[in-house]
């Protein structure tokens, strides 16, 4: 199988771009990388920079000025396209034959590019649903933390861990938490420190690169996610989870509970009963899984799992149109 991963725009390339597979942080590259195997090829396709790396003779990691007129080289079965930018249309429109797989997230679960779909990757039922009535054949789909994220045995410091790398973004209600966090927590905020609103006692605001945050994580005894919605499924939630913090969310966070209470923590958005949050319940719950001590299988958002199983879902309607 001859598979294209069209993954974005490269704003980060000293950051993004290595020779080794080991070293790679991003968590998409490594989940195709997870999912193809010896008798595959695959490429890696980003727009907004010059380079090319190989991280093995059947897979590339390329970065080309723009895709208007790219030379693909090579004519996939299978092209994801995760993001669902306009600017992947040209590539998209290029291979007719080619099964389109959409993973649009915070950009929508329903692609508006025009483009025949084979297969919408969704993070939530609602979301799927959705999909599903506009016509697509759509899939639920785990989302994995890279490799990195696991437990670091460090001192605890913190009670909470709020990840918000844009403060002022509504998307993630900092507004909203510095309002009501009770003054007893303390938090280490993994972002930027905001402009225009006062920090609340007891928090920490640090911005610190990728390959640093399970490290801080673990230094934090549970994660808060009072996201908004149009927050499609974070990847802030496996990553605490992988390292061992267990997850309070807002209710209406976009997200699959049923897969995600297999970590089996008590008091929070994954348990097993599906409790979900809303704001007036939120810090209580909070206060519960602090006084609450227990522990949680870490690895099971692993990029192994679930690139297995985006193969198998790929597989599956592969043979389904064949026998069509």
């Amino acid at each position: 199988m001859k598979i294209l991963f069209l993954r974005g725009k490269m704003d980060r390339p000293h950051e993004c771009l290595f020779t080794n597979i080991n070293d790679e942080l991003d968590t998409w590259t490594q989940l195709i990388w997870n999912a193809v195997s010896p008798n595959d090829t695959c490429k890696v396709l980003y727009w907004g920079y010059h380079r090319r790396s190989y991280y093995a003779d059947n897979f590339c990691v390329e970065c080309v000025d723009s895709f208007k007129h790219y030379d693909m080289r090579f004519e996939p079965d299978v092209i994801i396209a995760r993001g669902g930018f306009q600017e992947y249309v040209p590539v998209l429109k290029q291979f007719p034959d080619a099964l389109k797989v959409y993973y649009g997230a915070n950009h929508g679960c329903v692609p508006k590019d025009g483009i025949d779909y084979g297969l919408v990757l969704c993070d939530s039922p609602q979301q799927k649903e959705k999909a599903e009535k506009h016509g697509y054949r759509a899939e639920l789909f785990i989302k994995p933390a890279s490799h990195i994220f696991k437990p670091v045995e460090v001192e605890k410091k913190y009670d909470i861990c709020f990840a918000a790398i844009h403060p002022e973004d509504e998307r993630k209600n900092v507004a909203w938490v510095y309002k009501t966090k009770p003054k007893d927590i303390s938090m280490l905020q993994l972002g930027h420190a905001p402009k225009k609103m006062k920090v609340p006692p007891h928090t920490k605001i640090k911005h610190i690169k990728r390959e640093k945050m399970p490290k801080a994580m673990s230094k934090c005894r549970l994660l808060i996610a009072p996201y908004k919605s149009a927050d499609s499924c974070p990847r802030v939630i496996p990553e605490a989870l992988n390292c061992g913090l267990p997850v309070v969310a807002l209710k209406g966070l976009q997200i699959w509970p049923e897969a995600y209470s297999l970590a089996e923590v008590d008091y929070h958005i994954f348990n097993a009963n599906g409790k979900i949050c809303n704001k007036k319940d939120f810090w209580s719950y909070v206060k519960l899984r602090l006084d609450n001590k227990g522990t949680i299988r870490h690895n099971l958002f692993s990029i192994k799992n679930s690139a297995a199983y985006l193969k198998d879902v790929i597989e599956r309607v592969r043979n389904d149109r064949r026998q069509s």
